[in-house]
């Protein structure tokens, strides 16, 4: 039996690794891929924002939070806010993401956007608590507040399997 790539009800798969079985050699090789398959985890990205007067740099921290089966081993995020107002000019690991061994690049994506991405090819997981943290200097005509918004985030466990990812707004 020749099977290349197809997609099977879940129900096939018994069938065929019967038939397999009772034809393999010592060559065959036998990979399943369950498409859409559910990890029972969640992952949140947010943060708590910080304070800072007009003209300073404020540096916010990232917090992660995991629960379920399977702990993040990398994420990545996009940190959206008003140019008029910020000025995205670094990133730096947290404690946990330097914990596991791993640490964040980032790269200016737009005008008013950046995305922080893990760094690192160990298969480490990333303990909850504070994972990064962005430096932003002020415009001097600051006033009042600005939300620095988490948009497409995403996270995956040690196999790269994707896991179900949020981000929380924060104030400067």
């Amino acid at each position: 039996m020749n099977i290349r790539s197809k997609t099977l009800p879940f129900a096939m798969l018994a069938v065929l690794a019967a038939r397999f079985t009772a034809s393999a050699q010592s060559t065959d090789a036998f990979i399943v891929k369950i498409p859409g398959a559910a990890i029972a985890s969640s992952v949140t990205l947010s943060t708590a924002g910080g304070a800072g007067a007009p003209g300073q740099t404020v540096e916010i921290p990232f917090n992660l939070a995991a629960a379920g089966t399977v702990a993040p081993a990398s994420f990545q995020v996009d940190l959206t806010f008003d140019p008029q107002i910020l000025t995205f000019t670094s990133a730096r690991a947290g404690v946990q993401l330097a914990a596991a061994g791993k640490g964040i690049s980032s790269s200016v994506v737009s005008s008013n956007g950046v995305r922080l991405s893990t760094t690192g090819s160990n298969q480490d997981t990333i303990a909850n608590g504070l994972v990064a943290y962005a430096s932003f200097p002020l415009a001097a005509q600051f006033a009042g507040r600005v939300t620095v918004t988490l948009v497409n985030c995403m996270s995956a466990g040690a196999l790269g399997n994707p896991l179900s990812t949020a981000g929380t707004a924060g104030n400067i």
